[in-house]
């Protein structure tokens, strides 16, 4: 099986040929803001994998995060490879359940 897959260093809004996307936030310049589509009847059970690959720098603005997801108007910020819990993944898995975007897993 092969799926799409996209690196990403700038603000992204999420298109319907996505499935795997990697933000790799070298520049540090600002944070990178990963944005889904507006969920709709048309996306309900579309899954995205949003990936964090660039390490993080102390002092930087190297933030990765991914906006308008589980309803609670807050981005959900990804850490440097290697996180893995709940409070900061560097990875997750979203679903559309056609009226919001919601968290369903940590991406390793």
């Amino acid at each position: 099986m092969a799926t799409a897959a996209r690196t990403i260093t700038a603000n992204y809004t999420l298109a319907n040929d996505d499935y795997a996307v990697f933000c790799n936030n070298v520049a540090n310049v600002a944070v990178v803001t990963i944005t889904p589509p507006a969920a709709a009847a048309s996306n309900k059970g579309r899954i995205y994998v949003i990936k964090r690959v660039n390490a993080e720098v102390t002092g930087n603005n190297d933030n990765c995060q991914v906006a308008n997801v589980d309803g609670t108007g807050t981005p959900k910020v990804l850490t440097g490879p290697g996180g893995t819990s709940a409070s900061s993944p560097s990875g997750i898995i979203i679903q559309s359940d056609g009226t919001g975007w919601w968290i369903i897993g940590i991406a390793p």
